[in-house]
């Protein structure tokens, strides 16, 4: 008995709705993850506030990983990351002649006071101002 043979014996019209009804799932599975998508990207966009970050004099180098560690707190699940997305933090840098100053973007999902509260715990003495953010570029716009 070759392949072909063995094939050409399954009736496959049984197996008709259950092919149509896993497409279809998929589908609506792929559509609502994609409005969910675009609804928290929004919202991210809507709630957004910049965190200006005043260090102290003196900073201590394992201050950035104490700060990284912290804010690993807004990692989400698989699940929620699958749905939802994960949400990002965007870290400015401005330098005007011999000063610098860092800013934080912090999307409308996550709390400001736990950013400002890891930066206090990563360099005890430093100062964060929350202030709104203005909105960001638009596909198709320049700066």
């Amino acid at each position: 008995m070759t392949m072909v043979d063995f094939y050409s014996g399954i009736d496959v019209m049984p197996l008709r709705p259950f092919a149509i009804a896993a497409v279809l799932v998929i589908l609506g599975v792929a559509v609502t993850r994609a409005l969910l998508h675009r609804r928290s990207t929004r919202l991210r966009f809507a709630g957004a506030q910049y965190v200006t970050i005043a260090a102290p004099p003196e900073v201590d180098s394992a201050g950035g990983g104490v700060l990284w560690r912290h804010l690993t707190a807004i990692e989400r699940g698989r699940w929620r990351r699958f749905w939802w997305g994960q949400p990002y933090m965007i870290f400015e840098y401005f330098f005007s002649g011999p000063s610098l100053t860092v800013r934080i973007w912090v999307p409308g999902d996550i709390s400001t006071a736990m950013v400002t509260q890891a930066v206090s715990n990563a360099w005890p003495g430093s100062t964060c101002t929350v202030t709104d953010a203005a909105p960001p570029l638009q596909k198709g716009t320049s700066s």
